[in-house]
C-alpha cells in the first residue's frame, strides 16, 4: 500500500517536529508499503494550497494518515477532506444492462444489500438506467471482483479500486467504459483524536480513528485491510464504523514492553530542516533532538490531555535501550542535546539515577540533556538532581502552574504551593537554573488567585517562568465541566498554544489585562535580576520575545476580547506523540 501521513500546518516548528510521523514509519514494514511524510507545518503548506493538492495527488495514496492536536483540528479535516476528493475527474462506469444485472447478482452474494456507486446501465442509442446499492452488511470487507464481458471491476472498502479492460463488445458494437475514481481511505490520531474520538467521526471525510498510541496497532490495521473478512476487533485503538450510524471504539493499545517499539525514523521526520528552520524545544542549544524514555502520567490534573493518550501507567524503555539511542542521535546525527520529552521522568527515581548514571559512563564530550515538559517536585531528590547535573542538564523545569490554594485544587493538581520555594531551592543547590510553568486564567481563578501566584514567583526567584494562557482541551474534566455548566460550547477548539490566544475567560477576570500582567512580570524578572536579561536572550531567540512583546503592547490598549492577547512563552505541548 502507498500510505501518505500528514503533518498539518498550524504546529510550531520551534517547538514540535513530527514525532509520531516518525515512529510510525520506522514500525511499518517499508517492503510491503511505500509510505512518505508530508510536513505541512514545516513546508508553510495550507491543505487547500495547489502545491500540496498536486504533491498528494502525484504520490497517489491508498491511505491518508494525519495526526492533530486540538488547535490544528480543522486543518487536518482540511487535509482528509482533500485526500477524499483527489480523484474527482471521472465518476460514471458504463455496462451493458446484462453486465449490470450481473454485477447485481454478484454483490448480493457477497454479502452487500445496496451499494454506494452509481452504475449507469445502458445499450447504445436506447435510454440509460442506474442501479443503486450501498454496502451495510459488511463494511470495508477487503477486496473482491467481479467479471462480466471481458471486463473486471475490482470493489474495496467502500469503493470501487479500478477497472480492467477499455471497452465490451455486446453484438458487435463497443462502447466505452470510464474508470470511476479511487477513493482514499482516511485516518486521524493524535492527542486531539484521542481525546476527542466520537464528534470526529461526524465526520465523513474521516473512515478511522486511532486513540492512544499507534506504533504497534497501526501496522496489524494495514494487515486487517489486506484481508478479504477484515477483523477490526484486533486493532487496539481502533474506532470504526459499523454502520452509518454505529461507532466500534477498541481498547487502546499501551504497550509495557516499549522496546519492542523501534526508534522514531529522525531521516524522514526531517531533523535537520528542523534545526536549521530553529527547532529548538525550551533549549538555547542549537543541535538537539526529541526522545521519549517514559510514558504514562499517573496525576489528575484536570487541564490536562495526557493521560487520556498514554495512561496513567508509567512504562519505561530498558537503560541499554536508550543507551543506544543516545549514541545513535550523538555519533549519526551530531547531536549534542538530548530533549527527554515525557511528562514524568523522574517518577521512577531509581530508574531515573540510573539513566543518568549510564549517561556519565558514556563521557560524550559536551552533551547535555533537558527535561522541556517539566519534572514533578516531588519526584526529585539531592542525590538524583547532582547525578542530573554531572549527567548534563543545566535546569530544570518545574510546573507548579499557581501560587494560589484554591486554584491548585480546582486544578487537582495534588500540589501543596508551601513546599514548592525549598524544592526550588533545593535544586538551585545542585547547581542547575529553575524555570516555572504558570497556567493564568484558569476557571474559578480570581485577581487575588494571580497575586499569590506572583508572590510565589518573586519568592522563588526562578531564572525564567511561562505565563500560559488557560485552554480547554476537548476530552479533559475541566473541558467537560465548562460544557456542563454553559460557560462553552461543545467543540469549541482552543487556540494555538504558541500564539496564547484565549478563548476562555473566568468571570472574575473578565475585565482583567493579561497582556500588562504579562509584560509587567517579565519586566519585573528582567530588572530584578539583570543577568537574566542575556539568559532569557539565549533561552528563547530574540525574533520571537520581540514579536511577543509586540502582540501584547499591541493588545494592552485594545477590548479585552478573549481571542486578543498572545503570550510570551508558548505553552507547553501536553502530548508527546502527536
Amino acid at each position: 500500500m502507498k500510505i501518505a501521513l500528514v503533518w498539518p500546518k498550524g504546529f510550531d516548528t520551534e517547538y514540535v517536529m513530527p514525532l509520531s510521523m516518525g515512529y510510525l514509519k520506522s514500525n511499518l514494514d517499508l517492503k510491503k508499503h511505500e509510505v512518505r511524510i508530508f510536513d505541512n507545518a514545516l513546508d508553510d503548506l495550507p491543505a487547500d494550497s495547489e502545491e500540496f493538492k498536486e504533491l498528494l495527488k502525484e504520490f497517489d495514496p491508498d491511505i491518508v494518515g494525519v495526526s492533530c492536536w486540538s488547535p490544528t483540528y480543522q486543518e487536518a479535516c482540511d487535509v482528509l477532506q482533500l485526500a477524499k476528493n483527489l480523484h474527482t475527474n471521472t465518476k460514471e462506469i458504463i455496462l451493458t444492462k446484462k453486465a449490470a444485472e450481473k454485477f447485481k447478482e454478484f454483490m448480493k452474494q457477497e454479502g452487500y444489500s445496496n451499494a454506494v456507486l452509481h452504475i449507469e446501465c445502458a445499450l447504445p442509442h436506447t435510454q440509460k438506467s442506474t442501479l443503486q446499492f450501498s454496502f451495510t452488511q459488511k463494511p470495508y470487507s477487503g477486496e473482491h471482483c467481479f467479471t462480466a464481458h471481458g471486463i473486471k471491476i475490482c470493489i474495496s472498502n467502500y469503493n470501487l479500486l479500478h477497472i480492467q479492460g477499455t471497452t465490451i463488445d455486446y453484438d458487435g458494437t463497443q462502447i466505452q467504459i470510464t474508470p470511476l475514481h479511487k477513493q482514499v481511505l482516511t485516518v486521524m490520531g493524535g492527542a486531539h483524536a484521542s481525546s476527542y474520538p466520537d464528534p470526529i467521526m461526524k465526520n465523513p471525510e474521516v473512515d478511522f480513528v486511532f486513540r492512544g498510541e499507534a506504533e504497534l496497532s497501526f501496522p496489524l490495521f494495514l494487515e486487517q485491510l489486506e484481508k478479504k473478512s477484515p477483523d477490526f476487533t484486533k486493532v487496539l485503538g481502533l474506532v470504526y464504523r459499523t454502520s452509518p450510524t454505529e461507532i466500534v471504539k477498541n481498547e487502546m493499545e499501551r504497550e509495557r514492553k516499549l522496546d519492542a517499539i523501534n526508534i522514531p525514523d529522525y531521516d524522514a521526520m526531517n531533523l535537520h530542516a528542523y534545526i536549521q528552520q530553529g527547532y529548538r524545544f525550551n533549549t538555547p542549544y542549537k543541535m538537539n533532538a526529541p526522545v521519549w524514555i517514559t510514558r504514562g502520567c499517573p496525576y489528575r490534573c484536570s487541564f490536562c490531555s495526557a493521560p487520556l493518550q498514554n495512561g496513567r501507567l508509567i512504562r519505561k524503555h530498558s537503560i541499554k535501550y536508550m543507551v543506544d539511542w543516545v549514541k545513535y542521535l550523538y555519533h549519526e546525527k551530531g547531536i549534542r542535546m538530548i530533549n527527554i520529552i515525557d511528562d514524568n521522568f523522574t517518577f521512577h527515581m531509581d530508574y531515573a539515577k540510573e539513566f543518568c548514571n549510564e549517561m556519565i559512563k558514556l563521557n560524550l564530550p559536551d552533551l547535555r540533556f533537558g527535561t522541556p515538559n517539566g519534572i514533578r517536585l516531588q519526584r526529585t531528590d539531592t542525590e538524583l538532581l547532582s547525578l542530573m547535573k554531572l549527567a548534563g542538564w543545566e535546569n530544570l523545569i518545574v510546573a507548579p502552574e499557581s501560587g494560589s490554594k484554591e486554584t491548585l485544587k480546582r486544578m487537582r493538581k495534588d500540589l501543596d504551593p508551601d513546599i514548592i520555594p525549598d524544592k526550588v531551592q533545593e535544586i538551585k543547590d545542585a547547581g542547575l537554573k529553575v524555570h516555572g510553568f504558570f497556567i493564568i486564567g484558569y476557571p474559578g481563578e480570581t485577581p487575588e488567585d494571580l497575586q499569590k501566584t506572583v508572590d510565589l514567583i518573586r519568592k522563588c526567584k526562578f531564572n525564567f517562568f511561562f505565563l500560559n494562557n488557560f485552554q480547554p482541551l476537548p476530552g479533559t474534566p475541566i473541558y467537560d465541566e465548562l460544557v456542563a455548566e454553559g460557560k462553552i460550547e461543545e467543540g469549541l477548539l482552543p487556540k494555538n498554544y504558541s500564539g496564547g490566544e484565549r478563548v476562555y475567560v473566568p468571570e472574575a477576570l473578565e475585565d482583567f489585562n493579561f497582556p500588562r500582567f504579562v509584560l509587567k512580570e517579565y519586566g519585573v524578572l528582567a530588572l530584578t535580576d539583570p543577568l537574566n536579561i542575556p539568559y532569557m536572550f539565549k533561552l528563547v531567540s530574540p525574533g520571537l520575545i520581540a514579536k511577543k512583546v509586540y502582540s501584547n503592547m499591541k493588545n494592552m490598549i485594545l477590548p479585552n476580547g478573549k481571542s486578543k492577547d498572545a503570550s510570551i512563552a508558548p505553552k507547553v505541548m501536553l502530548s508527546q506523540e502527536g
